[in-house]
């Protein structure tokens, strides 16, 4: 209906977009994104949002940068746009930038669920265990819709990362291994602390689960920055561009996971996503037929 009163109308184009499917349609979700964006008003929200999501998804992380920078100059108090942004950084190694716009975000939107765990993960993942830890600690600064539970498991997590103790690294691992199984979103997580505990075999475990459609979709916590996450519905695979999962394409034992994700075919069709550029990633991206 939106449509019908303005063609050009970019919010309603990015529903229409959103609702079309993304896991094993890469192409297709690419054209109907190209077609919403050239017919479209300008946009600054749903529809970048839209866009930012499937070049993550894809790989092309440094594009996606680019896109939530620029929204972020006009957009800056939507907590969407500033986790993204976050990652982005630190995928694309900049740490400080990343802490920087953390530590502002923390301040703007403290209980947050997207942010908070952001941050905590942003910390846990990158040697700065004690602020993680500190984040843990502060029941009172706990983020909503979350119980003890979890905050207690995102803590051993991050004691086990820094410890690198073998007893506490099973203990951790098995429970996000149980986790994993109830749904997508403990999935994501469970790839990307098995990554962070240098046990990719338990990490390609878990993707292989998740993106052979053996998880459950069930509806999503915000614990993760919502990007490359088109439906509660499809699994993802934004965090396998993000580190610490990045650790996981030293190992061409990603290839046939990517290759049933359809994402192999996509990329040689369109080109490599950029981590290929890196010396580590040759391996897997050779694998595939990408070069590298």
């Amino acid at each position: 209906h939106g449509l019908a009163l303005d063609s050009r109308e970019s919010r309603s184009a990015a529903a229409l977009v959103a609702l079309a499917p993304t896991f094993g349609a890469w192409d297709a979700k690419a054209a109907a994104l190209a077609a919403a964006t050239q017919r479209s008003y300008p946009d600054t929200g749903p529809l970048a949002f839209q866009r930012v999501q499937f070049l993550v998804a894809t790989g092309q992380t440094r594009a996606a940068l680019a896109e939530v920078t620029r929204v972020a100059r006009t957009s800056p108090l939507v907590p969407w746009i500033r986790v993204t942004q976050i990652d982005l950084l630190a995928a694309a190694g900049r740490l400080e930038e990343a802490d920087a716009a953390a530590a502002e975000a923390g301040t703007i939107w403290p209980r947050d669920r997207l942010t908070w765990f952001t941050r905590f993960d942003l910390a846990a993942f990158n040697g700065q265990t004690e602020r993680a830890l500190a984040m843990a600690a502060d029941r009172a600064g706990w983020p909503k819709q979350t119980t003890a539970a979890e905050i207690a498991l995102v803590a051993a997590t991050a004691r086990a990362v820094a410890t690198g103790d073998p007893a506490a690294v099973d203990a951790v691992l098995a429970q996000l291994q149980a986790a994993a199984q109830r749904d997508h979103a403990a999935a994501e997580r469970a790839i990307r602390a098995a990554a962070a505990l240098h046990r990719p075999d338990v990490a390609l475990a878990v993707a292989g689960s998740l993106y052979r459609g053996r998880v459950a979709a069930a509806p999503r916590a915000t614990m993760l920055p919502l990007i490359g996450l088109p439906a509660d519905t499809e699994p993802p695979t934004a965090a396998l561009f993000l580190p610490p999962a990045t650790a996981l394409w030293a190992d061409p034992a990603l290839a046939p996971l990517l290759g049933t994700a359809g994402l192999a075919d996509y990329w040689r069709r369109t080109g490599a996503p950029n981590i290929c550029r890196t010396a580590a990633a040759r391996p897997t991206c050779r694998a595939m037929q990408l070069g590298g």
